[in-house]
């Protein structure tokens, strides 16, 4: 959360501490042991489900083509947004993606920058979502792009999205792991949730107040 104009970890709240603990139970009672850690290719989650051997996970767009086999053929596989608090609504998701930026010390940087418009214009947007899925980086060319029922999901999902602190200490908190150690530590469990949230407030508190 924002104060003052300086950011802060906010996983003690009493509201934080409750989804902590629903991720927890949820994450141990329908999730193999194995996936209690940061490692998120071992085991590969699109693999063990295009196996047949899972009923669901969490992933973006592009998985969906990967997902297909002999064993779970492309009609028998569906999308949901991921119910709220409330029934009938949906719990707000991440949105976010690969940051792009210019080195500071770039010596091309009028290049870049030229490279980065033509990426991030419209054009080139509509195209992506059209051929990959891609949501838009811009809600209003979410309605000029028609895409399957299940990708169409995502969009949805989106709606009630929230984004990372635009601050330069976000890239220290995904350069370090400090999102999945969290999330590993919540999953085995090994210290009570509010304990875990404690220590990752201070964190947070930390890195995301750091000088660029």
């Amino acid at each position: 959360m924002e104060t003052g104009g300086k950011w802060y970890g906010d996983l003690s709240a009493p509201k934080s501490i409750a989804g902590l603990q629903e991720y927890q139970a949820v994450q141990n009672f329908m999730s193999t042991p194995a996936s209690q850690d940061v490692n998120e290719a071992t085991p590969s989650d699109s693999a063990i489900f295009a196996a047949g051997k899972s009923a669901m996970y969490m992933d973006g767009t592009w998985t969906l083509g990967t997902d297909v086999s002999k064993t779970v053929p492309k009609n028998d596989i569906g999308t949901f947004a991921l119910p709220g608090v409330t029934a009938g609504t949906q719990a707000p998701v991440f949105l976010g993606g690969s940051d792009l930026g210019i080195a500071k010390h770039s010596p091309n940087q009028a290049e870049a920058l030229a490279w980065l418009k033509l990426y991030a214009g419209t054009a080139n947007q509509l195209a992506q979502a059209k051929v990959e899925g891609f949501i838009p980086n811009a809600s209003n060319l979410v309605g000029q792009v028609k895409v399957s029922g299940n990708i169409a999901t995502y969009y949805k999902a989106a709606a009630v999205s929230q984004f990372t602190p635009p601050v330069p200490g976000w890239a220290t908190v995904e350069a370090d792991n400090v999102m999945q150690d969290l999330f590993a530590q919540i999953a085995e469990g090994k210290q009570p949730v509010a304990t875990i949230a404690k220590e990752y407030d201070q964190k947070f508190d930390s890195l995301l107040n750091q000088a660029d």
